[in-house]
């Protein structure tokens, strides 16, 4: 049985690579009275993206920092199991590439795409939280499995 983790040091570096964007966002916004009204507008525009962008990162990153198991999902001989349910290896059609695109994050999130052969796709998502060694030896243990059942 493989587990596919996430390394709680690179969590809490990307949660610190957040801070200083969110905190400035709070700066500007208790210094907008201060400023004229065109640096009034330059500064909503940069609250708004780094609150939007950062801020939804840091608090992704939060709740995996703080979160008690750092299993994101693990595969076993014929099945991949992710979070209460499962699907069996030998259902794959296809891996996709490694985006689930979503309406909340701009460019979407990391993370595992399948097509099964009845036409579902399942998505892992990894919010950015593997390396990308960690997600290369993850497909590379799905794809060494789906070769036993083709």
């Amino acid at each position: 049985m493989e587990y596919i983790k996430y390394k709680r040091s690179i969590v809490l570096m990307k949660l610190l690579g957040c801070v200083p964007f969110v905190a400035f966002a709070i700066w500007l916004i208790l210094s907008i009275p201060r400023f004229g009204f065109f640096e009034q507008l330059t500064s909503i525009v940069v609250i708004i993206v780094a609150l939007l962008f950062f801020g939804q990162y840091l608090a992704i990153f939060f709740y995996f920092l703080v979160k008690s198991s750092p299993v994101l999902c693990f595969i076993d001989e014929h099945f991949i199991h992710y979070k209460n349910g499962k699907f069996a290896i030998k259902d794959i059609e296809e891996i996709l590439d490694l985006t689930i695109y979503t309406k909340r994050l701009p460019g979407g999130i990391s993370g595992f795409r399948f097509k099964l052969k009845d036409g579902e796709i399942i998505e892992i998502p990894t919010h950015c939280l593997l390396t990308l060694g960690q997600q290369a030896d993850a497909l590379d243990i799905v794809e060494e499995r789906m070769k036993q059942y083709k």
